[in-house]
């Protein structure tokens, strides 16, 4: 299991539209892919960055993988970068 998280902070004024394209758009996409086992959009509740943190939980990173590579996520991350101001990844996995 791994998980790919996403911390990001809003444009001022696209926080609305930022949510919605997460949780309806963005959900819709991952739990529809292969490999997928949890999506969770998450907004912060102190001051501070990330103000928005997204993420997914997946059977492994070829699963990850095949997702990252494909053309509808470069298409949904194309208008995520029209909406935050600055972003950050990580994949990250257990420590056993």
């Amino acid at each position: 299991m791994i998980t790919f998280a996403i911390y990001c902070d809003p444009y001022p004024g696209k926080e609305d539209e930022l949510d919605r394209f997460f949780t309806t758009t963005m959900k819709n996409f991952w739990v529809s892919q292969p490999g997928v086992k949890e999506y969770h959009c998450l907004r912060d509740k102190l001051i501070g960055y990330p103000e928005r943190a997204v993420r997914v939980e997946l059977s492994d990173f070829s699963a990850l993988q095949k997702i990252l590579d494909s053309s509808e996520w470069n298409n949904h991350r194309r208008k995520v970068n029209t909406l935050i101001a600055r972003v950050q990844s990580q994949i990250l996995e257990p420590v056993s």
